[in-house]
């Protein structure tokens, strides 16, 4: 059996469509096989027909357009494949943003020992007096105090305080080297945390804060806790 498509009369622009050959006398939707074996009666036209699709294509997009969804669909919504990775504070500068006027933040690695990230885990470290230096195209946290390890041996334990190189790539080294020697900008580090299972430390760039612009600073820390209480003790 041989599918016949009817004719459309109506179109005879070529309008997304496609110029194919029909039968004049087929009103229905197949013919047999005598019909066939006999083609001489039958009469052909070439004529084009309009795309049935462009119809249905349509009417979804309007459909679609006043569909109203209580959550965007699967598909319009982005699946990253990259695994959300759990942050976990070790440890923070408190004295960083009172010091400092912090402006650009940057997350790097550390290059730390084994005993040193078994200390970190353990909490076991403080950013009090810790800076930041770039020395020969490398970034150093120095004075970042990492208590020694208790469980390991004498001969494998690490300097408390000793220079730690941060893992930078040469563009952010170079912006940072910049900053500090045209703009007179210090680098410092303001946390220390779990990205995952991997040490990240948050460094900042910073100018130091005058003495009237901390006290400044502390009047309107006093003027906050206040307003705080105020507010709790209302409602």
């Amino acid at each position: 059996m041989l599918t016949a498509h009817p004719v459309c009369n109506s179109c005879w622009k070529r309008d997304s469509g496609s110029v194919s050959l029909f039968c004049k006398n087929s009103h229905i939707n197949s013919l047999s096989s005598s019909a066939l074996a006999q083609p001489q009666n039958l009469s052909w036209s070439a004529r084009c027909v309009r795309n049935p699709w462009s119809e249905i294509t349509r009417f979804n997009r309007q459909a679609f357009a006043q569909t109203k969804f209580s959550a965007p669909p699967r598909s319009l919504v982005c699946n990253s494949t990259a695994p959300v990775r759990p942050e976990k504070e070790v440890c923070k500068n408190r004295r960083a943003k009172f010091d400092y006027e912090l402006t650009d933040k940057f997350q790097c690695g550390i290059e730390l020992k084994g005993t040193e990230v078994k200390a970190v885990r353990a909490g076991e470290v403080t950013l009090q007096d810790a800076f930041c230096t770039v020395d020969n195209g490398e970034a150093f946290v120095r004075n970042m105090h990492i208590a020694r390890h208790h469980s390991a041996h004498a001969y494998d334990q690490h300097e408390p305080t000793r220079a730690r190189r941060l893992l930078l790539n040469k563009r952010e080294i170079l912006r940072l080297r910049g900053k500090q020697e045209q703009a007179g900008l210090s680098i410092v580090p303001v946390r220390l945390y779990f990205s995952g299972s991997w040490l990240k430390l948050e460094i900042a760039l910073g100018r130091e804060n005058k003495q009237h612009d901390k006290r400044e600073a502390i009047k309107t820390r006093d003027i906050k806790k206040e307003l705080n209480r105020i507010t709790k003790l209302q409602y």
